[in-house]
């Protein structure tokens, strides 16, 4: 188990087909109420960054802490564990958050 302090990030993975390409899949990763402001988050295949990532940048929650969202469209036919890997100072260590086969939450304790 993971031990982290106030401010920690919680994680919420989704997974969507994409609306113009059902060969495809969304792939997104909420990181959630984590202060301070700095964190370094991406979404890898098999412990593999991947490229053409979109972010949201980090914005603000309205209790003083922040949230950052990253997604990747990937071949939904195309096996290999992937994971949302994040460096946060609240952390004793980098998370890597699994995607399960549905919509999940993850709370780093």
């Amino acid at each position: 188990m993971i031990s982290a302090a106030p401010g920690s990030p919680d994680f919420r993975m989704f997974v969507r087909k994409v609306p113009d390409d059902h060969s495809k899949l969304n792939l997104t990763c909420l990181a959630t109420g984590f202060y301070p402001r700095d964190i370094e988050m991406n979404i890898r295949l098999d412990r593999t960054l991947l490229q053409n990532q979109i972010t949201s940048g980090i914005r603000p929650n309205n209790d003083e802490t922040y949230q950052m969202r990253i997604s990747v469209e990937t071949d939904q036919n195309h096996k290999g564990s992937y994971d949302c890997f994040v460096i946060h100072s609240s952390l004793t260590e980098p998370v890597s958050v699994e995607w399960g086969k549905y919509h999940q939450k993850y709370t780093v304790k």
